[in-house]
């Protein structure tokens, strides 16, 4: 938008002969995400900060006292990053900044706790900012096997980018399907077997500072926690019973999805998958659709778990707290890793 009352020379190449002032035209082809990535911000409501009113008015009044440039788009600046280095102090400040995100993450728990909790005042998950700040900071359990399993820099970066500063992708189908369904099915599930009590909040662990997940309930008995349980919702089997999966998928779609079939004729879920890395924080596994309900138990696998913890813990050390503080993919730069 013009900050004057100039025609908008620019837009000549319109389909109209008289175009009009910027401010006072609409554009199909305006894209509101823009304004929605450009808004975001993860950390909590508290401590945000953007410009003061001062500052737009005096850039307001400089602005129209310039007589050198006609309009303000030619005074925009051209982005230069060839100069876009670090020296030791640099280095210094990032691992002084990291180290002051740990200690914060650390003080979220309760008062002279040790080991999993969930963090209160986030069961509305991401309505509630200190979810959205926390999950955004923190490798989930959704996507720790995509962590692991990096093959490039670009694809750190774009991870960084979807993850930390939602710069990248949207919902898509099969994830509007889940968030519809998963509410149906996990009543579904109280009903048929065990009441859960339900956790929609954001748990961490004091080991793992670095690592969050959020489940869609545990089981009790005798006030302890026996089961955690997760829910899937294949957009694939919208009409099928998810019993008869293998019957229904074919070819592809059937090596790619991942449960399978056992030669005891045992459903299970396939240990190459980004669910059963996942389900390794958790031990219940439960997959619906609108015609039925498949329970599968799923025990907590040490050796898995030794193998893909070192690498959450690694990658958000060397790169996610890293990247909080010097915000280079927001510049569609790759990320900075110090060790």
């Amino acid at each position: 938008i013009t900050c004057t009352s100039k025609p908008c020379t620019w837009n000549k190449g319109s389909l109209k002969r008289d175009p009009l002032v910027a401010a006072g035209r609409q554009y199909d082809s305006f894209k509101i995400d823009v304004i929605r990535r450009n808004v975001f911000d993860p950390r909590p409501t508290q401590h945000r900060n953007g410009p003061s009113t001062r500052m737009i008015n005096d850039f307001l009044r400089a602005l129209q006292k310039t007589k050198e440039i006609p309009f303000a788009f030619q005074g925009l600046l051209k982005i230069q990053y060839d100069d876009f280095t670090y020296d030791n102090i640099d280095f210094t400040i990032f691992k002084y900044l990291r180290r002051e995100l740990y200690e914060y993450l650390l003080q979220l728990k309760p008062k002279h706790h040790s080991g999993p909790y969930e963090l209160q005042g986030t069961t509305a998950q991401f309505e509630s900012p200190l979810y959205r700040f926390v999950r955004s900071i923190t490798c989930t359990a959704s996507v720790c096997h995509q962590i692991a399993h990096f093959r490039s820099e670009s694809a750190k970066k774009n991870f960084l980018q979807h993850q930390m500063w939602n710069m990248k992708g949207g919902e898509s189908k099969g994830m509007a399907y889940g968030k519809t369904n998963e509410p149906i099915a996990r009543q579904k599930y109280v009903q048929d077997q065990m009441d859960p009590k339900h956790s929609r909040g954001i748990n961490l662990h004091t080991k793992y500072p670095g690592l969050s997940c959020s489940h869609d309930g545990w089981i009790t008995r005798d006030g302890k926690v026996i089961k955690v349980l997760e829910i899937k919702c294949p957009y694939s089997l919208q009409s099928v019973d998810p019993n008869y999966f293998d019957s229904f998928l074919q070819g592809k779609k059937l090596q790619t999805f991942y449960l399978t079939r056992n030669i005891s004729g045992d459903i299970e879920l396939k240990e190459d998958t980004i669910y059963y890395d996942q389900v390794q924080m958790i031990s219940r596994v439960v997959a619906p659709s609108k015609k039925g309900l498949l329970t599968i138990p799923i025990t907590f696998n040490t050796t898995a778990w030794a193998n893909l913890s070192p690498k959450l813990e690694k990658f958000h050390w060397e790169y996610m707290a890293v990247e909080y503080f010097a915000r280079r993919t927001t510049l569609e730069l790759n990320p900075l890793c110090l060790p």
